[in-house]
């Protein structure tokens, strides 16, 4: 059983993708924390609605580390991040301890089990 955690989390963009934080800004939630490997964040636009997602895929080395990034490295950009998306979802890949699953509870998580793959 691996100890690594994918989260997919989804969110309904409020504002322009120019006031989300750059990866390219060590100060922003996407610098990369410890135990922290995959961040890249996506949004689309759909031209019919003009409404947008953003879609943040992130790979933790372990439950800690996500109990770590949400409590003492995303904390400070919580609000700020939050105001600029609606809503927020989750679905989680692997098998989170009960601290790191309260967490990402609060966020209605979808918890998938592995039937079939490989990692390599």
């Amino acid at each position: 059983m691996r100890d690594e955690i994918d989260l997919l989390d989804f969110h309904r963009r409020r504002e322009s993708p120019g006031d989300l934080p750059s990866s390219s800004n060590s100060s922003s939630p996407s610098s990369k924390p410890p135990g922290k490997s995959l961040v890249p964040w996506h949004t689309n636009t759909t031209s019919a609605t003009n409404e947008s997602t953003v879609q943040i895929f992130e790979r933790y080395r372990d439950s800690y580390a996500i109990v770590t990034h949400v409590t003492h490295t995303f904390a400070p950009f919580d609000e700020r991040f939050m105001a600029l998306v609606d809503g927020a979802g989750f679905f989680v890949y692997g098998s989170p301890d009960a601290e790191a699953r309260k967490i990402v509870d609060g966020f209605d998580a979808v918890y998938m089990v592995p039937f079939a793959g490989f990692i390599r």
